[in-house]
Formats: C-alpha cells, structure tokens, sequence
C-alpha cells in the first residue's frame, strides 16, 4: 500500500468513526451525558466506569483478534466486517479517553 492509498483509507476510517459516534451518542446519551452507560454500568457492577468500558472494549478485541487468526487460513474479513470491529474498537478508545479526561477534570475540580 503506497502513501496515498494509505492516506485515503485513514481518511476513511476517521469519517466513519466520527459519523458512529454521532449516531450513537444520540442513542446512548442520557441527561445530556455521553458517557452515561458507563457510569451506569459502573453503578450496577461495583466498578469504575473506565473498568466497565474495557470489558466492553474486549469482545471487540476479541473478535478482531479472531479476524487476525483468521488471516493464518487465507481467511480475510470483508470491509463491513473490518468498518465495523475496527470501528467500535477505536470509538471505544475515543470513549475511554473522555472518561479519563473527566475523571481527571473532576479530581481538580
């Protein structure tokens, strides 16, 4: 993959990334809090949010770790499989950071 192919395919990756986590901030939202479900989860379960996203964050893990083993049997995922596990995955990590920087604005707070 040259530069230019790869550019355009991070180009891609972001738009599709910032196009889920509008439409699924408008889902998940509640009290005009995006993290809401995580701290929820938190609540529920006796553990930090942080720690209830990465549970979260790991059967997407999982399942790009199964595509990867995958590729060892000539067996390649198809792009809405790639759009979607790589995706979440990166919107999660987008998630876990806001709920660093909270807690971290919190704790000076």
């Amino acid at each position: 993959m040259n530069q230019r192919e790869f550019k355009k395919l991070v180009k891609e990756r972001q738009k599709h990334t910032d196009a889920t986590l509008v439409v699924k901030g408008a889902e998940y939202e509640r009290n005009n809090d995006r993290l809401h479900n995580f701290y929820r989860a938190a609540a529920m379960n006796e553990r930090t949010a942080s720690q209830e996203l990465w549970s979260m964050l790991t059967k997407h893990l999982i399942s790009i770790k199964d595509m990867v083993d995958d590729t060892a049997k000539d067996i390649y995922p198809s792009k809405e499989q790639i759009n979607e596990k790589i995706g979440d995955a990166q919107n999660y990590f987008h998630l876990l950071e806001g709920l660093f920087v909270e807690a971290k604005v919190n704790e000076n707070s």
